[in-house]
């Protein structure tokens, strides 16, 4: 976007202006400027058909509760969370392809803004699996030990 915004915030922060609707008929790759928490950009609707959009340069924490760079705002109104499967995030935190999810713009209510999804951290991916394999043998241990 080189610095650029596209749609506006009044003074109160709400959205005051928007584009149409962002339409993908190929895969396409939005940049954003790492820490300029000014950035915005608006729009009506997304349309991604069958490709990606990559976002890459949003810089923010790991659970999106404070966004330090440019956002990607799309009405909550007719929204529909299914279309997060085509946006991924090229680059957040030094991970490649981070799937997206959405939070409530934080000045406006009536915006998502579009952040990288929460992805559980290997120490909880481990520790359920751990879990799961000792339920499993204990179940297999009763049931030998009932016959």
């Amino acid at each position: 976007m080189n610095g650029y915004n596209v749609g506006t915030l009044n003074n109160s922060g709400e959205v005051s202006e928007k584009a149409g609707n962002l339409t993908l008929t190929g895969n396409s790759t939005l940049s954003l400027t790492p820490g300029d928490s000014t950035q915005y950009a608006i729009f009506s609707g997304f349309t991604p058909g069958s490709s990606t959009l990559v976002i890459n340069g949003w810089t923010g924490s790991p659970d999106a509760s404070l966004i330090t760079g440019g956002q990607l705002l799309f009405p909550v109104s007719g929204w529909d969370s299914a279309k997060l499967s085509s946006i991924i995030f090229g680059d957040f935190n030094g991970v490649s392809n981070t799937p997206a999810g959405t939070e409530v713009f934080g000045l406006d209510p009536n915006f998502y803004t579009i952040v990288p999804a929460a992805v559980p951290e290997p120490t909880t991916v481990y520790t359920g699996a751990a879990l799961l394999g000792v339920a499993i043998v204990n179940g297999v241990w009763r049931k030998r030990r009932s016959h």
